[in-house]
């Protein structure tokens, strides 16, 4: 069995931390000349103890800190004076926490319970010692008033019924005031507005008692100021973002000379980038060199990612692995191609694993018998020399070397096979054939309750990323979706949801969801999937892994997604094609029908339409929208013309698209389809006349659908905005339109908008069969006085489509 605990703790994926020295060390001569500087400058009794601790007597123009500062109170020595009780006043004496107990008050004397001090050096001395504390003080706001607060008991400064400060909690806590006489260099104090003088030769001190009004107490603050040196902090993210514990380091002293990366103490693989920010979002604006000088008291969030050039994908997808014709495979090669078919598991802190897949979960890599077969042995590094990546043996050091038959290990690097992934040869067939990395599947060995032959072995727990979109396929079926619509797009809010054929993903927003609080929430009809499988009035989604075997061909982690109900558990099961039914967990067959693949959502396949040689389509999405690499549709924006005529197309040139934007997309090509990317980022909006409809928009009349504008052609083969035929009973769901109003001052204008593009060109185009739900319209046609006709007359000269012609 592998042993997580030794493996994480193997001195090959941790450096030593680096012995730092102290940054208050000094010569003699350099505290005699510190001395000297503060002689010169008029220092403020400023000493350096053993402890790093230092002291400041406050002065005129001084305030009092309330950020947890602390500071020793004392009583003046040039104003001993005569109490009226005929003793004498307890010189240079600091006021302590703990005095004596009067009436069940402790009372706020110049003693800690018996004991006087009057040495600064002995309060610095003792500072993390209780008789230390005891003669400590921080204060702090409340409202528009000062609080007493006492560093060792944790109580404030408030009045008993004597007028004597004893201890209170902060709700009976009294305002605290001061101020500095000039004439005795020194503060006197005040609570709750009343002077404190000292009552008896026991040193009591009491606030405002009129038979002392003329024997006022004045008193020293000192200011503690405990000196730290120079320090920085780190927290390591995998390449999943999850934080690697084992690696945090804090107050990490700053050393001469020292970088950012130095600091870590941790030595990160080559074949790993490792990107420093000062925040925790990992904001650009916060990135920082590892070779820059660290900064006091930042911490560090270290981004790790694998870079780009490397060829292998991690964390639960089958691929093949080898270099010129040679692949790393499983030793009996005489059951079928899929001997090729190999997935590494794990991260770069801990290490990887290789798993066969052919054996489905029970062989892996191991350097005891250089063949795929149990666990022993089976933990590897990978090493990157050169431009060259090798597999290393953790328990041997030993590189992996492969020939046309066999797998060796070679002690020698220059002996070793340097790994590549080659998908145009059969080996890439078989990738093909086995999509995993597309799903919910991979793990880190971070979780709790998780071991990480779980995580090979795809029994991994997985916590659902609430910020996320998911596709949920049907493990019966994977063309099958779960989604809001039925296979015609219509959605039928609050009635039962459907798993409907969308070609592992297509072009279907309304099979798009996110998991937030364990609520199961479709993005395009914003509605939560309820106990009776309905979108409305949600309760909770619970996703569990699969507990029983299928046939599971892909080995792709499954999962059921139960409804809280009336007290049970129910779970949503495809019966059929587009049904789908909420069984009792009781009565659930431990078929695939109840279990369903979770795929992270990436690229939607919108379905264009084609006319004269380009297609056409529109899209109004609920999430942002970018365009992949290597995708030849163009994205426009629209505008009316100053005629209003037509509709002037401006192409869309940013990143990425706010959602909700209403788009046309066109292809010169006349491809059937284009792809456009989801994006989390929120995108740059875009003006245009268009509207756009998350959910399908319907007509309620005749009259009605003459308010809209649809894509489409007319009868002279222009593409366009027209208005709907008779025959259409609404716009589809994520579509764009425009939005008319019948009678208003546009709409004789607006009824045939040919597309024009910002350079003027139109259109123009065969003519074609019509698409969409558009009918065909005759062009508008004019006189010469530019009214309207219904009909051109014999020998007449008419207007049609910008032109003049002659009706002959």
């Amino acid at each position: 069995m592998f042993n997580l605990k030794s493996f994480v703790l193997n001195r090959r994926f941790l450096a030593k931390p680096k012995r730092v020295t102290s940054l208050w060390s000094f010569d003699l001569s350099k505290t005699f000349l510190l001395i000297c500087l503060l002689v010169i400058t008029g220092g403020v009794n400023l000493r350096v103890s053993a402890a790093d601790i230092t002291y400041k007597l406050l002065g005129a123009g001084d305030a009092i800190k309330t950020d947890g500062t602390k500071y020793a109170i004392q009583l003046k020595s040039a104003d001993v004076k005569t109490l009226p009780s005929g003793n004498s006043e307890k010189a240079n004496y600091f006021l302590g926490d703990l005095g004596l107990k009067l009436n069940n008050d402790y009372l706020i004397t110049l003693s800690n319970g018996g004991t006087y001090t009057k040495s600064i050096d002995y309060i610095i001395g003792n500072i993390g010692q209780a008789s230390g504390q005891f003669y400590l003080f921080t204060f702090e706001k409340s409202g528009n008033k000062t609080l007493v607060k006492n560093v060792k008991s944790d109580t404030y400064w408030g009045n008993n019924t004597q007028s004597r400060p004893y201890r209170v909690d902060a709700s009976s806590a009294k305002p605290f005031t001061y101020s500095y006489d000039s004439s005795k260099s020194a503060f006197s104090i005040s609570l709750d507005g009343k002077r404190l003088n000292v009552l008896s030769k026991s040193s009591h001190i009491v606030s405002g008692d009129s038979k002392y009004a003329n024997n006022l107490s004045y008193y020293n603050i000192y200011e503690i100021v405990e000196s730290a040196a120079a320090s920085v902090s780190y927290k390591f993210f995998d390449t999943s973002d999850k934080e690697i514990t084992a690696l945090a380091k804090s107050g990490v002293e700053i050393t001469e000379g020292s970088t950012v990366a130095s600091l870590s103490g941790v030595t990160i693989p080559s074949y790993v980038n490792a990107t420093y920010y000062t925040d925790a979002a990992f904001t650009s604006e916060s990135e920082v060199a590892g070779t820059s000088t660290p900064e006091a008291d930042k911490t560090y969030y270290v981004k790790t990612r694998y870079k780009s050039g490397m060829p292998f994908v991690l964390g639960g997808t089958y691929f093949a692995l080898g270099n010129g014709s040679n692949y790393l495979y499983n030793h009996d090669k005489t059951s079928g191609n899929d001997q090729y078919a190999i997935k590494m598991s794990g991260d770069w802190y801990n290490g990887f694993v290789v798993q066969d897949y052919s054996s489905k979960s029970s062989n892996f890599l191991s350097d005891a018998d250089g063949t795929f077969s149990g666990t022993a042995n089976s933990k590897l590094q990978i090493e990157l020399t050169g431009d060259n990546y090798f597999l290393k043996s953790v328990s041997t050091d030993n590189y992996i070397s492969l020939s046309a038959d066999a797998v060796s290990y070679v002690a020698n690097i220059a002996l070793a096979t340097p790994l590549s992934n080659l998908s145009a040869t059969k080996a890439g067939e078989i990738l093909a054939a086995y999509p995993a990395a597309r799903y919910v599947g991979t793990y880190s060995s971070t979780q709790t309750g998780v071991a990480f032959d779980d995580i090979v072995k795809g029994n991994g727990k997985i916590a659902l990323d609430a910020s996320k979109y998911y596709f949920v396929e049907q493990a019966a079926n994977t063309a099958y979706l779960l989604s809001s619509v039925n296979s015609s797009q219509k959605l039928i809010a609050g009635t039962t949801v459907y798993a409907v054929s969308g070609s592992n993903g297509g072009d279907n927003f309304a099979a798009l969801w996110s998991f937030n609080k364990n609520e199961l929430t479709n993005i395009n009809a914003n509605e939560i999937l309820s106990p009776q499988a309905e979108l409305g009035a949600g309760k909770t989604a619970t996703v569990g892994p699969s507990s029983v075997s299928y046939d599971n061909p892909q080995n792709i982690q499954a999962y059921t997604i139960s409804l809280a109900g009336t007290g049970e558990y129910n779970y949503l099961k495809q019966n059929g094609h587009e049904t789908i039914e909420v069984i009792k967990a009781s009565d659930a067959a431990p078929g695939p029908e109840i279990y369903w693949y979770l795929r992270e959502a990436e690229t939607f396949t919108i379905k264009m339409n084609a006319v004269g040689g380009k297609s056409y389509a529109t899209v109004y999405a609920p999430v942002a929208l970018a365009k992949p690499a290597g995708e030849t549709a163009k994205l426009y924006t629209a505008a009316f013309s100053t005629d209003k005529k037509s509709l002037v197309l401006t192409e869309i040139t940013s990143e990425v698209i706010a959602k909700e934007t209403p788009i046309v997309l066109i292809s010169e090509s006349a491809a059937a389809s284009a792809k456009l990317a989801l994006s989390y980022a929120a995108g740059e909006e875009q003006t245009s006349e268009m509207k756009g409809c998350i959910l399908k928009q319907l007509f309620d009349a005749d009259a009605n659908r003459k308010d809209y504008r649809t894509l489409g052609r007319n009868g002279q083969g222009e593409v366009g905005f027209f208005v709907p035929s008779t025959n259409v009973a609404y716009i589809p769901a994520n579509r764009a339109y425009l939005n008319i109003p019948e009678g208003s001052t546009l709409s004789e204008m607006t009824k045939n908008l040919v597309l024009r593009f910002e350079d003027g060109t139109e259109t123009g185009i065969a003519p074609s069969a019509l698409f969409g739900t558009q009918e065909q319209q005759p062009a508008a046609c004019f006189d010469l006085s530019g009214r309207r006709v219904q009909q051109a007359a014999k020998g007449g000269i008419y207007i049609m489509n910008g032109k003049k012609i002659f009706v002959k």
